[in-house]
């Protein structure tokens, strides 16, 4: 009489007897589990954010004292890149130009450089991730020059194993002291966690690098 009661009431109720088990169930479990082979939960798969930082943005500019169709053509020039590279103790890999020095030019060219040769804030962050080399490819897109010599070029540095991407915009603007080199772009490293830092970190390098370009620019041209 008490299992009829109890049969009666979990009717009643909605609820489910687990066969051999011995006990009930809510309707609402059945299909959350198996039964008969043991407990099992439901695998969840949960859409984990994955955050994007913003890029690094930087401006920098400089003066040499050369007219723009000076300093041009030796930013465009392999025999002048071959020198810079090796001068940090890298290689030029690879070099190639396109279009007369009187129009639009495009030059896209493959650098190899020890990454002992990096800052040393981006080695500490991300040293042990880079190996001892690093393949970094550049991109330029260079308009014709205007009226009055000036130039406007867009870059892209692309460094594979670091993840990062340094986009700019660089302006050759005729000056009374020379030519005004003025840079603005973005530096964005993807590496989880330490995109950030590396960045952070690399920014403050651009004036450097821009300085020290518009000394070689100028022993380049005393020739």
């Amino acid at each position: 009489m008490e299992a009829a009661a109890m049969a009666w009431s979990c009717s009643r109720a909605g609820n489910i007897p687990a066969r051999g088990w011995g006990v009930v169930i809510h309707p609402s479990i059945v299909g959350r589990y198996r039964l008969g082979r043991g407990v099992r939960r439901r695998r969840r798969h949960r859409n984990r954010p994955n955050p994007q930082e913003d890029p690094m943005a930087f401006k920098e500019s400089t003066t040499i004292a050369h007219p723009p169709s000076d300093v041009f053509a030796a930013l465009v020039d392999e025999a002048f890149n071959r020198k810079v590279t090796e001068g940090l103790g890298g290689a030029l890999v690879a070099f190639e130009r396109q279009g007369e020095l009187t129009g639009p030019v495009s030059v896209t060219m493959v650098r190899s450089v020890p990454v002992n040769k990096l800052p040393d804030a981006v080695q500490k962050v991300a040293g042990k991730f880079l190996g001892d080399k690093l393949s970094v490819e550049q991109q330029e897109t260079w308009s014709a020059p205007a009226a009055d010599g000036s130039r406007t070029g867009q870059l892209v540095v692309t460094v594979g194993a670091a993840k990062t991407t340094a986009t700019a915009e660089q302006l050759l603007l005729p000056t009374d002291d020379g030519t005004e080199v003025r840079v603005t772009g973005t530096l964005e490293c993807r590496i989880p966690l330490l995109g950030k830092k590396i960045g952070q970190a690399a920014e403050p390098r651009v004036g450097h690098v821009l300085g020290r370009q518009a000394r070689e620019v100028a022993t380049w041209l005393k020739r």
